[in-house]
């Protein structure tokens, strides 16, 4: 029986990029600078990158899209979020599913890579969906506008990486922060 959405064991699993090396190149697209820490990347920390990522990408593109499908796309990486957060990263195939329905319907363009990007989120290996998230919201981003967006998830990454840290220090209460 062949399995719809995310799939644990696929094809490219073998050549996923591993923690580090995931970290490293997105730290080289953002232009971050060397020497920040990155005890705080995690498999968390990284999907949750990751949808951040989908929702700067939504947020950058709104004026491309109709009012429905923008709440449509947000609810759904919302709720993506919610699920990692809660631990149930095994329930993502709904969310996965749904944009890719939509996907379908979307004829070819910016709004559609937006869509994209969405999905890319939520691919089976949270290292992989944070590099090609990554790589997907810069492909969307205007020229001039590209350094802002570097910028953006540069901030998004930083945070991430310091709530990560914070998360592995003993007696520190967990927060996450959206």
């Amino acid at each position: 029986m062949e399995k719809v959405g995310i799939v644990l064991d696929y094809p490219g699993l073998k050549n996923d990029p591993d923690q580090a090396a995931a970290l490293t190149e997105i730290m080289h697209l953002v232009d971050m600078a060397p020497g920040v820490t990155s005890d705080g990347w995690s498999r968390l920390t990284a999907r949750l990158f990751a949808i951040d990522t989908a929702m700067v990408a939504v947020r950058r593109n709104m004026a491309l899209m109709s009012e429905a499908d923008r709440q449509s796309l947000v609810l759904l990486l919302q709720q993506a979020r919610t699920l990692v957060t809660s631990h149930r990263d095994d329930e993502l195939e709904f969310a996965q599913a749904a944009l890719e329905a939509h996907l379908s319907q979307t004829a070819p363009g910016r709004e559609r890579q937006v869509w994209l990007t969405a999905i890319d989120a939520l691919l089976p290996s949270p290292y992989r969906a944070a590099l090609v998230s990554t790589k997907s919201a810069l492909s969307l981003g205007a020229t001039e506008g590209l350094v802002d967006l570097a910028g953006l998830l540069r901030d998004r990454l930083l945070a991430h990486l310091t709530e990560g840290s914070l998360q592995l220090q003993p007696g520190t209460p967990l927060y996450l922060t959206g």
